[in-house]
């Protein structure tokens, strides 16, 4: 087999480089396969399926992240007080 065959081939099977398998989505989010597919059955996450892999686009990890709350820093609040 030649080397050009080679690279077309491995190039096929690999994900884009702007997309994320769900072990790469969960090691780059930090968590579980459960939470990710927990995600994806709330519809909190969208994913794209191809062939038989799962994979979330970059566009989609960052529209799930920018639906995530701000964070409020508890700094400057009185213990006991709401905000």
């Amino acid at each position: 087999m030649s080397e050009t065959m080679t690279d077309t081939t491995a190039e096929n099977r690999a994900v884009p480089e702007a997309a994320f398998t769900v072990d790469e989505f969960c090691k780059r989010n930090d968590m579980c396969r459960a939470t990710f597919y927990n995600l994806l059955k709330s519809g909190e996450l969208k994913a794209k399926k191809r062939g038989a892999r799962t994979i979330v686009l970059a566009r989609q990890e960052q529209e799930w992240l920018n639906s995530l709350p701000d964070y409020a820093s508890p700094i400057g609040r009185r213990p006991g007080k709401a905000a």
